[in-house]
């Protein structure tokens, strides 16, 4: 079960009203409201119709992702899609345009959120304005795109027969010998995690390179051009060793700053007028 207290102004906590009767594991409980209105000062249960793997909040919003695959959000219209004006707060919906896609992971910043696939794709949306999303138009995405990933800087290994297979899309193709029939993402674009500040995305890929993208100007993103207060479209960043071996494998953000895990347990930071370090 997902609980939640707090200002429900915007159904952020996935609950019409606060001083009501819930139901809850077969019992009724009462919570009890701060104003009388829109607000839980005791936990309640999420009213939802799965179980939970992974919750993320952001300003006034909520996400959940489910054991199926499924993500559900509820708060700020910029993230559920629909008007938190008109009528009583909502209980958490699930997010149709991820239907089918088997999301695995969820970062969420102060008004936008990423979520992960399976295959290592990355999909954004919400607040828009520097570019967190991984593009720079529209300002404000109401409904999950993909993130554009650059082009792979891996070569494609040729097949016995010296040939190389046709595939669909940029960065997918047959990267295991004797597999042509195996279409995967490359490994230098295959985002495994993925960390959201107040208004910028990190990801991490399967080789431990970073995708960042989004508002620069503490260099939470570790490019310290001064002329680049926002970084669109996505960009490239090596880890400092990576001729050694070394790789990043997992991002954390906070509003201003990134906080970085290496494969040799080295802990990086970046951000705050700081640049990698």
């Amino acid at each position: 079960a997902v609980l939640t207290s707090g200002n429900n102004m915007d159904g952020q906590l996935g609950h019409r009203q606060a001083a009501q009767k819930l139901a809850t594991a077969g019992a009724t409980t009462t919570t009890t409201s701060i104003d009388g209105s829109n607000r839980f000062q005791n936990p309640a249960a999420m009213v939802l119709p799965r179980r939970a793997a992974q919750v993320v909040c952001g300003h006034r919003f909520t996400a959940v992702l489910t054991t199926r695959m499924e993500v559900y959000v509820c708060g700020r219209e910029e993230i559920t899609g629909y008007n938190t004006l008109e009528g009583p707060p909502r209980l958490a919906e699930q997010n149709s345009a991820l239907q089918g896609l088997p999301i695995v992971y969820m970062a969420a910043g102060e008004q936008h959120v990423v979520v992960l696939t399976a295959q290592g794709t990355a999909y954004a949306w919400g607040a828009n304005p520097t570019g967190a999303c991984g593009r720079e138009f529209p300002k404000l995405l109401s409904v999950p795109v993909p993130i554009q990933v650059p082009q792979s800087s891996m070569e494609q290994p040729r097949q016995p027969n010296g040939r190389l297979p046709p595939t669909p899309f940029s960065n997918w193709a047959a990267w295991e010998i004797g597999s042509p029939n195996i279409i995967t993402l490359a490994e230098d674009v295959a985002i495994t995690d993925a960390a959201c500040g107040k208004d910028f995305t990190i990801l991490v890929t399967k080789t431990g390179r970073l995708l960042v993208a989004g508002s620069n100007h503490q260099q939470q993103l570790g490019i310290m051009e001064a002329t680049q207060p926002s970084i669109v479209p996505v960009q490239c960043i090596d880890h400092p060793h990576h001729n050694q071996g070394a790789s990043f494998v997992s991002a954390e953000a906070g509003t201003y700053h990134t906080v970085l895990l290496d494969n040799q347990g080295n802990v990086w930071t970046m951000g705050s007028g700081n640049p990698l370090s």
